[in-house]
Parts: structure tokens; sequence; C-alpha cells
């Protein structure tokens, strides 16, 4: 046998072998990929899906008690002496900022998906009495958010400004 025929002999058999380890790691790789978008759409699914049942509670607190979104009795707080309406109202702000704290969580503060979700400037503006005067907002959100919710309370505060003089 000459030396040209055992150097390409030599050489189908490394590819043979090259052939037998690539090819299973390249499926077992693109495998691995597939299911690790399977499972992140998954999950990203799930979240939404919970956002959304979150929502429909928050109407539901709404329905069965209409006085968390009366405009007055909002502007109100906080009162005087606390009560088991105010009570309530506490827990319902917690509840609301907390979700909206959640979703600009799954946006990762993507503006318009954010709004696709829930309408916040509703909830932020008639709300944002309780997110003032709550001390714990400074500490239970991420600095972010914070911000988010606060430039939002300005730019609603002089929108609400506009329309008031407007009427005028």
């Amino acid at each position: 046998m000459s030396i040209l025929t055992m150097i390409v002999a030599s050489s189908t058999r490394s590819n043979d072998l090259s052939c037998a380890i690539v090819t299973p790691l390249v499926s077992i790789c693109l495998s691995g990929l597939v299911s690790y978008l399977v499972a992140a759409y998954t999950l990203r699914s799930n979240r939404r899906a919970e956002l959304d049942k979150r929502i429909a509670k928050i109407i539901e607190i709404a329905m069965q008690y209409p006085l968390v979104e009366d405009d007055e009795f909002c502007d109100s707080y906080p009162p005087d002496q606390m009560n088991d309406d105010y009570r309530r109202y506490v827990n319902y702000c917690c509840f609301v900022f907390n979700l909206l704290a959640d979703a600009w969580k799954h946006t990762e503060g993507d503006v318009i998906e954010f709004n696709d979700i829930i309408h916040a400037d509703e909830l932020i503006d008639r709300h944002h009495g309780w997110w003032l005067k709550d001390s714990d907002n400074l500490i239970a959100y991420d600095k972010i958010f914070q911000q988010y919710i606060s430039e939002r309370i300005l730019f609603l505060r002089k929108a609400r400004q506009c329309r008031q003089d407007a009427r005028s």
C-alpha cells in the first residue's frame, strides 16, 4: 500500500469519526436550543395569563366595592381616621401597584407593551394619592418602576390641570 493510499484511508476514517461525533453534538445542541425557546415562550405566556387573571380580579374587586374606584373617595386618602373602607382601599391600592410592577417587569419596561397589557394611566391617576403618601413604596418597588410611576403622576397632573383650565 502506498503512502498516499494510507493517508487517504486515514483521512476517511478521521472524517467518519468526526461525523460520528459532530452530528450527535449538533443534534443535541439544536434540540437543547429548541427546548429552551419553547420553555421560555411557555413561561412568558403563563406569566401573561397570570397578569390577565389579576386584571380581571381588580375589575371584580372594583365591582364588588365600587368605593375603591370612586374619585372623591380616592382623593380623600389618607383619611383623618382609618376605617374598614380605607383599609380595604389601602389593600386594593397595594394589589393594583403590585400588578403594575409585575406587568412592568414582564414587559421589561417596554411602555408600549406595558400599555397593551393594562391601561396603567387610569389606575395611576386615580390612586396616585395612595402611592405618594405610602412611604413603603420607596422600598417595596424597584427604582426604575418608581421613576416611571413618578413621571406618569407628574404628566397626568399636568394633563388634568389642562383639562380643568379648558373647562373654565
